[in-house]
């Protein structure tokens, strides 16, 4: 069997509605990541564990170095 590939801007995608209908789209999408933002990229997360999982919420740096998980309302280690 021969397919036919149509390149595609992501715009065009987006405004053929593909992938949105009843019957699937097959659609590849190659790219490349030009920027980061730096400032969110990343954060220190909560360690602590809930219901058998942990937790990663965002924690807080106290003053006397500890970090705090408002979440689970506690102290921990990093």
């Amino acid at each position: 069997m021969t397919r036919n590939y149509v390149r595609k801007t992501i715009a065009q995608i987006r405004d053929e509605n593909l992938g949105r209908s009843d019957k699937p789209d097959l659609i590849t999408v190659k790219a490349v990541i030009s920027h980061v933002k730096a400032d969110a990229f990343c954060y220190p997360a909560c360690t602590l564990e809930f219901n058998g999982k942990r937790c990663v919420k965002k924690v807080a740096r106290n003053s006397d170095g500890t970090w705090y998980c408002e979440l689970r309302s506690g102290l921990i280690k990093l």
